[in-house]
């Protein structure tokens, strides 16, 4: 049986959703989430990631799912976990996560103060799972794909073998890659039984685990992970889901309103200023 990694936070109410940017990864412009392996000496670590001051802070979890990072977050007790059990289809890329808002209340209680300190998370880990599976069962499952009916058609009946000696305009793409998931089923057969990780070569964001895997992770009692079970998975929003991305909307918009608000007031900031040099503003 086996698992998706969601995206979803464990503890809505505890848990911290961290936002930033990485001018490194931005420059470098590095995906962790196509399955290719990366070489070390093209990728320079500990990769810098600066925390918005926006970001809702509370727990650090060991499992980190940053949109502005393409790839997930683990920390150095999930490597620990993944190096004991001999998984070796994972590159780490360690990344230092530097938040320099992180608000302490001081002062006295009638007059009380916050104040920003500088706080750096050095023991995490982009993770990049090297290799993909062609294991969906097509007939079962229930997908869109992103290439119409009549160009995938085309791409087989043409090209079956992907013959180097004929001009292949799909010979780069892969006509079944998969854009919405309603219903997803796996042919098992075709994973290796000792692969316990791995991505789906029709849909790579999609990071899938071993139940055996699964239940190691919830006994050392690793934080952060939500995994549904392959055959509940669904891209279709939940009502909770919506209010979810609701507030997170809101909280954008409250976000750019804010922003705008001080460049009016002071001026734009300018994106090349050292990270230590950063005017710290009230959180609001």
């Amino acid at each position: 049986m086996y698992y998706v990694l969601t995206n979803k936070v464990e503890d809505d109410d505890g848990d911290a959703i961290f936002e930033g940017f990485s001018r490194y990864l931005n420059r470098i412009n590095c995906s962790f989430k196509e399955g290719l392996s990366l070489s070390f000496d093209d990728v320079e670590t500990p990769i810098l990631f600066e925390v918005h001051e926006f970001s809702l802070r509370g727990n650090v979890t060991d499992y980190l799912s940053i949109d502005n990072i393409p790839g997930p977050v683990f920390s150095a007790s999930v490597k620990a976990l993944f190096e004991r059990l001999e998984i070796c289809n994972i590159q780490y890329f360690q990344i230092t996560l530097l938040d320099e808002f992180v608000g302490v209340q001081t002062g006295t209680p009638k007059k009380p103060k916050i104040e920003f300190r500088t706080v750096e998370y050095t023991d995490y880990f982009i993770a990049n799972v090297v290799g993909l599976v062609d294991c969906v069962d097509h007939k079962k499952s229930i997908v869109e794909y992103f290439y119409p009916p009549e160009l995938r058609n085309r791409a087989k009946e043409q090209y079956p073998n992907n013959d180097d000696e004929i001009i292949n305009p799909f010979a780069d793409d892969n006509p079944d890659d998969v854009d919405f998931i309603t219903k997803l089923v796996l042919d098992e057969n075709k994973i290796d039984p000792g692969l316990k990780i791995f991505r789906l070569k029709d849909q790579p964001d999609l990071l899938l685990f071993h139940d055996s895997l699964v239940e190691l992770i919830r006994k050392e009692k690793l934080s952060g992970f939500v995994f549904v079970p392959v055959s509940e998975y669904t891209d279709a929003i939940s009502d909770d889901d919506k209010q979810t991305k609701d507030e997170k909307a809101i909280r954008e918009e409250s976000k750019e309103h804010t922003e705008k608000k001080h460049e009016l007031e002071e001026g734009p900031s300018s994106p090349e200023q050292p990270a230590g040099q950063k005017k710290r503003r009230l959180l609001f």
